[in-house]
């Protein structure tokens, strides 16, 4: 445009990248030329970038951070004239007018009219006009125009224009927009035009009828109606009917429908077939017919489920009988687990995905909420800083949690959910960007697995040597932590193909370049019944290693983790009515808890309704089974999730999750 001049930008020898980032180390950006009216700006040049101001620190409204310098939480923690740029938690995107490149999720102060904004809007027209893309987050700050989006709500559109919510529905027209949206972007569109709510179905009927075309995605919030899909599970049917799953078996009849499918599609049909649950349960994974949500109202429920906020980002912890905690709820919640503690109560232990140095947080780490024995919460306490990134980790037999730094030259460290002992870093590695931990008991030497978030990230495995098996042998669970002290390292080769056998090797090389074939930028991993499984995000793939038979296959996770993989699942499961294999898979829209019961079926358990690109992570059980916890990482926030029967959740979790 007339006032705006491309810039590029060479990186910053003291910014982070990760390993293996090859190629051209420039970025560019386009930003706009006009000057400030501010007056803290008057007069400087806006066009002249400048290095990011380091170390990270956080900004406060006492202590406003000046140009280039971060971490900020609003425009109040910036010197006059300046604006806390939120690049909406997408690491390595560039910064206006500052130089370097930025890995992390670091809110920095920018100049004022410095950030890339939209064009002025267009005249209000009836006229249909063609989508703004790429899409963009809008704000109250960055108010999109007609036609873009994402926006959550009309008070991040321009004036005339309101958000449109079109019920999370991929592929349905966008009311005065030209071009087919597959997404679930919701739009900014002229005010008056949204297409009201569709009036509810009639009934259902026994007779049959033909199929609904063209097909569309079903979602708990605009489900489907009899004979019309694609559904995942019963939740996203209307009441009476079920999602009829033919086993990906294309041209098979469907019950109570006119017409021949010969897709995999699943259908929504009448449930007169349909067994219901043993009597006592309430539980019903999946079916979301009864609007359940959580106390703040920000994430749905599987009918029987309730669920509470025990934790929020940047507070202080409520306690059972009116207190607070010492210190306040870390940032960004990450990978955890439930260890045991004293009187049968528990500890879950959560990583701070935060940036080296400086945070509201300060130095990421660890924390740790403990939990008497009826899940009550007793207790909060910061039990590890002075780390960087903690993304992922995993326990130890020895009620220890090991924490991943996912940064260049991280270490992977032992922490104490207790806070009796300061942390330590463990032989496993030092080359960064590791992601989760795994052990495998069953077998002696005990072996230990960590898998690495990089373009040549390798999975590693860690066995103890004599003198670590010494360390394992011991009573004491504080004896034990030098067991990843001691050993050797080697790191997995797999033969290729989606089946066939692997080994372990010493050649770091040779490891490198089979992860960059076959299983690159890796992140959740579990073992259990002598299989290990582990995510490739990059991929869209999981990997299942037969650590007795040194078999392996992988398969695709596009429609979700061991999708047609029953044999799989119910390796995992009891055989119990409401038995489920849960996991976490990041993304979009919907973040939440997904399932499959021993026959394979899919269920969404819960969802939030949070801002585009929220992640779900830190699934675990309480110590009785009768707490599930969960985090929103970005939003903050742990939730405790009940049964409304008051039974315990049967089955098993994987810590598997994927973006």
């Amino acid at each position: 445009g007339d006032n705006e001049t491309l810039i590029f930008m060479r990186s910053d020898s003291q910014a982070q990248r990760r390993p293996d980032d090859r190629g051209s180390n420039l970025t560019m950006a386009v930003y706009s030329t006009q000057e400030s009216r501010s007056p803290a700006l008057r007069g400087r040049n806006l066009q002249q970038s400048i290095p990011f101001v380091l170390p990270v620190r956080p900004c406060s409204t006492s202590k406003k951070c000046q140009r280039c310098e971060g971490h900020c939480e609003n425009n109040g923690e910036c010197q006059s004239g300046l604006i806390c740029h939120d690049k909406g938690g997408v690491r390595g995107s560039p910064i206006p007018g500052c130089q370097g490149t930025d890995n992390s999720k670091t809110r920095w102060c920018i100049a004022e009219g410095t950030a890339p904004t939209p064009p002025s809007p267009s005249p209000r027209s009836s006229s249909p006009i063609p989508f703004v893309t790429p899409v963009r987050p809008c704000s109250g700050s960055n108010k999109c125009q007609r036609c873009e989006g994402h926006c959550e709500n009309d008070g991040e559109c321009q004036a005339g224009l309101v958000c449109h919510d079109k019920g999370g529905v991929r592929g349905s027209p966008i009311p005065g927009c030209i071009g087919t949206d597959n997404s679930k972007t919701r739009w900014c569109i002229e005010q008056g035009i949204a297409i009201g709510p569709t009036p509810p179905p009639p009934p259902p009927s026994s007779s049959p009828i033909p199929f609904v075309t063209p097909v569309r995605p079903c979602s708990g919030s605009n489900q489907c109606r009899r004979c019309e899909g694609h559904c995942e599970n019963d939740g996203e049917c209307q009441s009476g009917l079920v999602c009829h799953d033919k086993g990906g078996v294309g041209g098979s009849p469907i019950p109570g429908c006119i017409g021949t499918d010969n897709s995999k599609t699943r259908w929504c049909i009448l449930s007169s077939s349909s067994p219901p649950p043993p009597s006592g349960v309430s539980y019903e994974p999946g079916n979301f017919s009864r609007n359940r949500r959580s106390s703040d109202g920000k994430v749905k429920l599987s009918n029987g489920l309730s669920a509470t906020v025990i934790a929020a980002k940047n507070q202080q912890v409520p306690l059972n009988g009116g207190g607070r905690s010492g210190d306040r709820f870390h940032i960004d919640p990450d990978g955890a687990a439930v260890v045991n503690g004293p009187n049968g109560g528990w500890y879950y232990v959560s990583n701070a995905e935060e940036p080296a140095v400086g945070s509201a947080w300060n130095n990421g780490g660890v924390g740790s909420i403990q939990f008497d024995s009826s899940g009550r919460v007793i207790g909060y306490k910061r039990v590890a800083s002075g780390t960087r990134n903690n993304c992922g980790g995993g326990r130890t037999p020895w009620n220890s949690w090991v924490s991943c730094e996912e940064v260049d030259n991280g270490k992977i460290f032992q922490t104490d959910p207790r806070g009796s002992r300061d942390k330590r870093a463990t032989a496993m590695g030092s080359m960064g960007w590791y992601e989760s931990f795994a052990y495998d008991d069953k077998v002696y030497p005990p072996r230990f697995f960590v898998t690495r978030d990089a373009e040549r990230g390798f999975l590693t495995r860690f066995t103890p040597n004599s003198q670590g098996l010494a360390c394992y042998n011991k009573q004491n669970d504080y004896d034990r932590w030098c067991t990843l002290d001691h050993g050797t390292l080697d790191y997995l080769l797999i033969s290729g193909g989606p089946s066939g056998t692997f080994t372990w090797t010493t050649n770091r090389g040779a490891a490198e370049q089979n992860a960059r074939q076959y299983y690159w930028f890796n992140e959740g991993i579990d073992v259990a019944n002598g299989r290990l499984y582990f995510t490739s995000k990059k991929l869209k793939r999981m990997v299942i290693l037969n650590l007795r038979a040194k078999t392996y296959t992988y398969h695709s996770t596009v429609s979700g983790a061991f999708n047609h993989q029953p044999d799989q699942v119910s390796r995992l499961l009891k055989d119990d009515h409401n038995s489920v294999l849960y996991f976490c898979e990041d993304g979009g829209n919907d973040p939440g808890v997904h399932g499959r019961d021993k026959n394979g079926k899919y269920f969404t358990i819960l969802f939030g309704q949070f801002p585009y690109g929220e992640e779900t992570t830190g699934l675990a059980w309480s110590r009785d089974s009768k707490h599930m916890y969960v985090s929103f990482q970005n939003t903050g926030k742990i939730y405790d999730v009940t049964r409304d029967d008051g039974l315990p959740f049967s089955g098993q979790t994987l810590d598997i999750k994927y973006h």
